[in-house]
């Protein structure tokens, strides 16, 4: 017998038919000795992840899944790639970049924006995230960049 997905002989592995992400998570939702290793986990897997962090479903997750699949220590609230979100502050009536967390909870970068004609502002979640980007930057930054890495936001300043 051979994959159904493509002419391999195996080895096969468990393929949920309804991705975990979307509550397949149990064994009556699996598909056994028919799908090679390589569709499910460097084909499907990438895709599904890509779906389940970077499309509309993935803003449903966020909003009503509290956990993301059981994976003892490594287990977390499922997370979204979104490569630019906005917050419309409404206080300041800037438009703020931010990082959506669980629950759809919003967490405003710590940035600088400008205001014109000549003024510019920080704005942070707290005070200790602004006190620590104005650190950062010293006196005379020409480049600043926001950077993603591993669930935590960094910064990267070139001055």
């Amino acid at each position: 017998m051979t994959c159904i997905y493509c002419p391999s002989d195996g080895p096969y592995t468990e393929e949920h038919v309804v991705p975990a992400g979307m509550g397949g998570d149990d064994g009556k939702w699996l598909l056994k000795d028919v799908v090679c290793g390589v569709c499910n986990t460097d084909v499907f897997s990438p895709m599904e992840t890509k779906v389940m962090r970077a499309s509309p479903l993935a803003i449903a997750r966020l909003f009503k899944q509290t956990r993301s699949r059981k994976r003892g220590k490594r287990t977390a609230a499922p997370s979204i790639y979104a490569p630019v979100s906005y917050f419309d502050d409404p206080q300041s009536g800037l438009l703020l970049e931010q990082e959506l967390g669980s629950g759809g909870q919003s967490m405003v970068w710590p940035q600088v924006n400008y205001v014109p004609p000549e003024r510019m502002t920080v704005s942070a979640t707290d005070a200790a995230s602004a006190n620590e980007l104005i650190r950062d930057l010293g006196h005379s930054p020409t480049c600043l960049r926001f950077v993603k890495s591993c669930g935590t936001v960094s910064r990267c300043v070139t001055v």
